[in-house]
């Protein structure tokens, strides 16, 4: 008897090209994740029609709607291909030094054609989402944590293959995981942040003393596009409203002076625009590269919009401020060239080539 356990199992995505249609995934392509919460509950139509009869007769299917979220430690390497799936642009990397490569992932103003084949291995089957879309994700780290990362989407079907299909179980062996595992940790994270229309970000400025940082990307796709071009399933969701770009701070404490936690409820009051960047630096040096592993994420134009630090008692006041990144026309100073957008994000690793090839 095969019994799924947690434990043992392994997620794998690929990049695809036809919608509907999977791809076979293999070394390099595995996902190792913490949990997920994929819904496969195609819907029913219910027969409502009176026969002089208490009980109803058999429904027929209707729409198969496939959603959810995976979440997984974020790690330096290895998950560029599906971040790259939600910015929609990204590009060869560059090479920082010796194995080191740098990845610039730029919000695209449409996802079409970016999708790709997912797979859960259950033991009992594996679970191939023939092709899944991204739809945003959330990147969260709290003091004392490793960064987590959770991405949200949605897919064509759902194949639950053993001996049959694309991806078998015994073809699911191939796949492997990235050699490098280092993964974010609060303690390797800097924050930083100056008005909007400052001067560039240096050493030292305006370093915030923050406990918890939130940043939440949605692309607002239609996912529920059911029409006659594949009867009751979805269509390839396309956008549908503007990107969001939200982030959340949290402060241990209100204090005045170094740290920014009252300065950043007073910007929050005014609605005062700032920039801001978030870097995380790995312990370990990428192979004989002297440039280590690194995630830095670029925020044009911050306004926090809610927040209050109220008197809780005798003890501390931490309070979390929440706003929006927006796209400016102008690169703030000291913000490399074409980083015009809410968010870019480069990431140093050592994957060779373009993400979304």
């Amino acid at each position: 008897m095969t019994i799924m356990k947690g434990f043992l199992t392994l997620a794998a995505f690929k990049k695809a090209t036809v919608w509907g249609t999977p791809v076979l995934c293999a070394a390099g392509d595995g996902l190792a994740l913490s949990s997920e919460s994929i819904a496969t509950d195609p819907e029913t139509i219910e027969d409502e029609q009176n026969e002089a009869n208490g009980v109803q007769r058999l429904p027929d299917i209707g729409n198969q709607m496939f959603g959810g979220s995976i979440a997984m430690p974020a790690r330096y390497e290895g998950l560029e291909v599906i971040l790259a799936q939600v910015f929609g642009t990204a590009g060869v990397p560059t090479t920082v030094d010796t194995t080191a490569r740098k990845h610039v992932f730029k919000i695209n103003d449409t996802l079409e054609g970016i999708f790709g084949t997912l797979l859960l291995d259950r033991k009992v089957h594996i679970a191939e989402f023939t092709t899944f879309k991204w739809t945003g994700f959330t990147l969260r780290v709290g003091q004392g944590k490793r960064a987590t990362l959770e991405m949200r989407g949605c897919a064509h079907g759902v194949n639950l293959n053993t001996s049959a299909g694309t991806n078998t179980q015994a073809l699911f062996a191939s796949v492997t995981l990235p050699a490098n595992r280092e993964f974010l940790q609060f303690r390797q994270m800097v924050i930083r942040a100056n008005a909007q229309a400052a001067g560039a970000l240096a050493a030292g400025d305006a370093l915030l003393q923050v406990n918890e940082v939130t940043i939440e990307v949605d692309r607002a796709l239609k996912t529920d596009d059911v029409n006659t071009e594949f009867g009751n399933r979805i269509s390839e969701p396309t956008g549908d409203a503007f990107t969001t770009v939200k982030v959340s701070i949290s402060f241990s404490k209100l204090q005045d002076g170094t740290g920014g936690s009252a300065a950043q409820y007073i910007l929050q009051l005014s609605k005062a625009a700032q920039k801001m960047d978030i870097t995380f630096t790995g312990d370990t040096l990428a192979g004989a590269a002297t440039s280590k592993f690194a995630w830095t994420l670029y925020l044009n134009s911050v306004v926090f919009k809610s927040g209050t630090p109220n008197i809780q008692g005798q003890s501390l006041s931490p309070f979390t401020i929440s706003g929006q990144a927006y796209r400016v026309l102008t690169i703030p100073t000291g913000f490399p060239a074409t980083y015009t957008n809410a968010l870019t994000m480069e990431v140093v690793s050592q994957r060779v080539g373009d993400a979304l090839a």
